[in-house]
């Protein structure tokens, strides 16, 4: 995949296949993928609290902080296109399988719910383009937590400083990235005059989850 279309592309799935194909898809980051769908889901639909809870564990999966058995436990009957979703990201499916399961299920109930009769069959222009926006959306997700895989970047340990590290832990552990031009000052005051990792930091206009490729790298996550 060219460098030009990754950064345009609107569909998940070629992304997800193209990770695939290089080995740059780490369990890890596809999970944390699945679970940024399913809260910008959870802040759209309403889902029983179980499908709440399978988020919630699928995260600490992740981040090894949730056993098999957690998650096992968590998977749910699904009776809608939203509990799919939640389900999904719990399964132990391969990962790419899972987080493009994950993506797509998310974007139709999202559609579904702003429909308004839901279009289960997908058939109207409306509803078709509701789950593109939502695709568009996830995509940028997808960039936040891969960063630029057609260019990788070499980050040096000197930039990971006592001030960068708490800085970019605050913003893993609380899921709010205000903080992100402070992570840049701090990663430059330490030497980091890299321009794709500070325009990261400082772009008011991207898009930041748990699993951000500028947070990965100063924590020493992959």
């Amino acid at each position: 995949m060219e460098e030009g279309k990754w950064r345009a592309c609107s569909d998940p799935e070629p992304m997800l296949k193209y990770l695939e194909s290089i080995g740059a898809a780490s369990e890890r980051k596809l999970r944390l993928f699945s679970v940024a769908c399913c809260r910008r889901l959870l802040s759209k639909v309403p889902v029983r609290p179980r499908s709440e809870l399978a988020v919630d564990v699928a995260e600490r999966y992740a981040d090894g902080f949730a056993s098999d058995v957690e998650l096992t436990e968590v998977c749910l009957y699904a009776n809608n296109t939203a509990e799919h979703a939640c389900r999904d990201v719990a399964e132990s499916e391969p990962g790419i399988v899972r987080a493009d399961c994950t993506a797509l299920n998310a974007a139709w109930a999202i559609a579904e719910y702003g429909a308004r009769p839901p279009d289960h069959n997908g058939l109207s222009s409306v509803f078709n383009a509701k789950v593109q926006g939502e695709q568009s959306t996830q995509c940028q997700a997808l960039r936040d937590i891969f960063g630029n895989p057609v260019r990788p970047i070499t980050f040096s340990s000197e930039w990971r400083t006592d001030t960068a590290t708490a800085v970019a832990r605050q913003m893993y552990g609380s899921r709010e990235f205000s903080a992100m031009p402070i992570l840049a000052d701090a990663l430059q005051a330490a030497g980091c005059d890299n321009t794709d990792i500070l325009s990261h930091c400082r772009d008011t206009s991207a898009t930041h989850v748990r699993g951000c490729w500028v947070v990965n790298l100063v924590l020493g996550l992959s």
